[in-house]
């Protein structure tokens, strides 16, 4: 099952290999670290590039979060239940 969020979140990241990689975000009040990310790929939003990641927490969920270069702001955007 996948729920839509599209939600603001806080995101700590880092550069590592040339690469930006989401560490921990916020959303809700709790804090969830990310353990992998799954995969990463990238688009286009007019001249602006976003960045989704697809990241695995300790919950048994998949989130897919999106960094954007239009307002440099984090978004969760979609929920993966089992």
């Amino acid at each position: 099952m996948v729920e839509k969020v599209d939600e603001p979140v806080d995101v700590m990241a880092a550069f590592l290999g040339g690469r930006l990689v989401p560490r921990l975000f916020k959303w809700h009040g709790r804090r969830y670290a990310v353990k992998e990310v799954t995969s990463m790929w990238t688009d286009l939003e007019g001249q602006f590039r976003r960045y989704f990641y697809a990241v695995t927490t300790d919950a048994p969920n998949l989130y897919e979060l999106m960094f954007s270069t239009k307002d440099l702001r984090w978004n969760l955007i979609k929920i993966y239940f089992d």
